[in-house]
C-alpha cells in the first residue's frame, strides 16, 4: 500500500511567525526531506491499520464529545418543568422522569500534548468532508500566527498538514498533521486554539470540524531511528 501526499497550507504567513519565534530564541525544525520520508512511513502504517481493522481504529484517541465551554449547552428534546406539568400523584416517582431524560454526555480529556520532539496526528475524515476540514485547519493556522503567545507562534512554525492523494477504503480521507518540532507542554487541541482566537465563531467551526470525522484521531509520539 502506497500513498501520494499533498501539502495543505494552514497559514499564509508562517514565515513571519517563524521570524517572530526566532526572536524568542527557541526555534529549531527538521529538514523537508527527512520529514516527507517520515510522513510516507506514517501514512503507510496508518493505512494498514485502517485497512486491517476494516475502518475501525481500536487504538484511536476519540474527539472530545463537547466543544470548549463557551456557552451552556441545550439538551435536544429537553424542556423546563412548570407548575402545570408537575404531577401530584403519590404513586409516581422520579424514575419515569429520569428515564425520559437523555443520558449525560461523556466528557473526555481533550488534551493534545506531545512528549517527544516530533509528533503526528492522523485524521480520518468522511468522504466529501475534506474542504470543511481544510477550512477549519486554516483558521487554526491564522489563530496561531496572530497569537500574542510565543508558544502558539512556535506551534505555527512546526505544524504542517498533508493530505493522502488517494482515499482509503470506503472513501475515507486521510489528513496527516506533522508537528516538528513540537512545543513542550503546548496543547494542540484544535477547538481550544480556535476558542482563544475566535470566541464568537468557535461553535460553528467546532461543529464543522467534528462532523467531518469518520472516526477519531490517532496521536503518535515519534522518536528517530538512526539508519547509519
Amino acid at each position: 500500500m502506497t500513498f501520494s501526499l499533498l501539502p495543505v497550507t494552514i497559514a499564509t504567513n508562517v514565515s513571519a511567525s517563524r521570524e517572530r519565534s526566532k526572536d524568542d530564541g527557541r526555534v529549531n525544525y527538521a529538514g523537508t526531506t527527512t520529514t516527507v520520508a517520515l510522513l510516507i512511513g506514517v501514512a503507510f502504517a496508518g493505512g494498514v491499520v485502517w485497512g486491517v481493522s476494516g475502518g475501525t481504529l481500536a487504538a484511536r484517541q476519540p474527539l472530545s464529545t463537547q466543544p470548549p465551554p463557551i456557552s451552556q449547552a441545550t439538551i435536544p428534546g429537553s424542556t423546563l418543568a412548570t407548575s402545570s406539568s408537575v404531577t401530584t400523584d403519590p404513586s409516581s416517582d422520579l424514575s419515569d422522569a429520569e428515564s425520559a431524560l437523555p443520558p449525560p454526555p461523556i466528557v473526555q480529556d481533550p488534551t493534545r500534548i506531545f512528549s517527544t520532539r516530533t509528533g503526528v496526528i492522523l485524521n480520518y475524515l468522511k468522504a466529501g468532508q475534506g474542504t470543511a476540514f481544510e477550512r477549519t485547519i486554516k483558521r487554526v493556522g491564522e489563530a496561531l500566527v496572530a497569537s500574542d503567545d510565543p508558544d502558539r507562534r512556535r506551534q505555527a512554525v512546526g505544524w504542517r498538514v498533508f493530505k493522502a492523494e488517494d482515499p482509503l477504503d470506503g472513501g475515507v480521507l486521510l489528513y496527516i498533521s506533522m508537528l516538528d518540532p513540537t512545543v513542550p507542554g503546548a496543547d494542540y487541541w484544535v477547538p481550544g486554539i480556535l476558542n482563544e482566537a475566535f470566541p464568537t465563531e468557535v461553535q460553528e467551526l467546532y461543529d464543522d470540524y467534528s462532523e467531518a470525522f469518520a472516526d477519531g484521531q490517532i496521536l503518535l509520539n515519534l522518536t528517530p531511528v538512526l539508519l547509519q
